[in-house]
């Protein structure tokens, strides 16, 4: 059965154009907390592209079940679902970085972890679309056709992740820092703006989110994101 996700994310997009690759290092945050309810939760930090007809998501997680105590990476691609590291490595406040670029034949886009390809996701690539960074966190999940109104408050919440370097790669191979000038950080929610904070379910006018944190607590800087939902 399809679910409804109680969830908010913030979104950093590359240039439209000419994008090849991009990449960002992670610090993982101190702290996260997620209650046990309806689906339990999770938090994820990736990065995001299409190209050869896919939409691939790639990144470090952690869920209910871990607390923030352990992450893993992971892969969600729409051609055969979703998967990542069993053993759970990850601990907080390490540095990973991460990196999604069209391979050198351009067969296939990579997925990098710690400068080891762990995935590969087939194709013939071009150029990327819709190439962002994503600080996202699901609170808890609803059956379809069943989220309750009003939504109950907010109650996960994390330390800052850092995620800097982040950089694209031009079609000339050139690795460029994204600025508030060559790229669209997030903004805030309701701003009206196509990089606003997204808040589900939707409409938010008809489900608005409940408790504290509201928002995102976000710092900007160039090639640089600090993300946190604090407590």
């Amino acid at each position: 059965m399809s679910a409804t996700e109680y969830a908010k994310l913030a979104r950093w997009y590359t240039p439209v154009n000419g994008v090849t690759g991009v990449k960002t290092t992670m610090t993982i945050p101190a702290e996260a907390s997620m209650k046990g309810r309806n689906g339990n939760g999770f938090i994820n930090f990736y990065l995001s592209a299409d190209g050869s007809g896919h939409h691939v998501e790639c990144g470090i997680s952690t869920s209910f079940k871990h607390q923030g105590d352990k992450w893993h990476w992971f892969y969600t691609w729409a051609r055969t679902g979703s998967g990542g590291d069993d053993t759970w490595s990850f601990r907080p406040g390490q540095v990973v970085p991460i990196e999604l670029s069209i391979s050198a034949d351009k067969t296939a886009l990579d997925y990098i972890v710690n400068g080891a390809i762990v995935k590969s996701f087939p194709g013939t690539y071009s150029t990327l679309t819709s190439v962002r960074l994503v600080v996202g966190a699901c609170d808890q999940n609803f059956p379809a056709g069943r989220v309750p109104d009003p939504l109950p408050d907010w109650a996960t919440t994390h330390s800052p992740v850092i995620c800097s370097d982040f950089q694209y790669r031009d079609s000339s191979n050139n690795w460029i820092t994204c600025t508030i000038n060559n790229s669209t950080p997030p903004t805030s929610h309701g701003s009206g703006k196509p990089s606003a904070e997204v808040h589900w379910p939707t409409p938010a006018s008809k489900y608005p989110h409940k408790g504290v944190p509201f928002e995102y607590s976000l710092e900007i800087s160039p090639g640089t994101l600090v993300a946190s939902l604090p407590k």
